[in-house]
């Protein structure tokens, strides 16, 4: 099938090879967020601020190291290496208003279509958050899911015009990583 138009955006997320017909490579790679949550956590027990826990450790570790490995295409910015190895912790979470805690914060490679959950992960990361929030260790896990993220191979979007590689009237907004929500629509604003 063949579509025509006069300009097109490639904002294609995590799945850069639909490109692949204006022989472009995009460096951008799927890489896998985890998220679970709890059950109520009762009056005492969560954060009584009702704002986002932000764990530092990873954005202490990528201030000093980088987790890009070009060799095995791991981006910028992640936790894992391609093989599963955890380089550093990465989390974050809120109580919502019914009391019950949502929580995450791995970003892992993988395969663009791999949505499955890995449970020594989800483990980890409710021993993380359980560190700042112990009553989370002892309460069961509603659910838990991943999404896939596109990454940029060095941790920055790439938002433009690609008129300088021969390609007028087309545009890219890609590779945002776990920032998307938040930058896309300032990306779409500028294009």
């Amino acid at each position: 099938r063949v579509l025509r138009c006069r300009n097109l955006v490639l904002a294609t997320g995590a799945w850069p090879q639909a490109a692949a017909s204006l022989k472009l490579k995009i460096p951008v790679s799927p890489v896998k967020g985890q998220m679970w949550v709890t059950e109520e956590l009762l009056q005492g027990e969560g954060l009584q601020n009702n704002r986002v826990l932000y764990l530092a450790e990873a954005a202490e570790y990528f201030a000093k190291k980088t987790s890009r490995d070009d060799v095995t295409g791991v981006p910028a910015k992640v936790t894992h290496t391609k093989g599963g190895t955890r380089l550093t912790r990465h989390g974050y979470g809120k109580q919502m208003s019914d009391g019950r805690f949502a929580f995450g914060g791995d970003r892992v490679p993988c395969e663009g279509d791999d949505y499955t959950v890995d449970e020594s992960g989800i483990a980890a990361s409710v021993a993380h958050a359980a560190e700042l929030l112990p009553a989370v260790k002892d309460k069961n896990l509603l659910g838990s899911w991943t999404g896939i993220m596109g990454f940029s191979k060095d941790g920055r979007p790439l938002v433009g015009h690609l008129e300088p590689l021969g390609l007028a009237g087309v545009w890219v907004a890609m590779g945002f990583g776990a920032h998307g929500v938040m930058e896309g629509p300032g990306a779409a604003e500028v294009l």
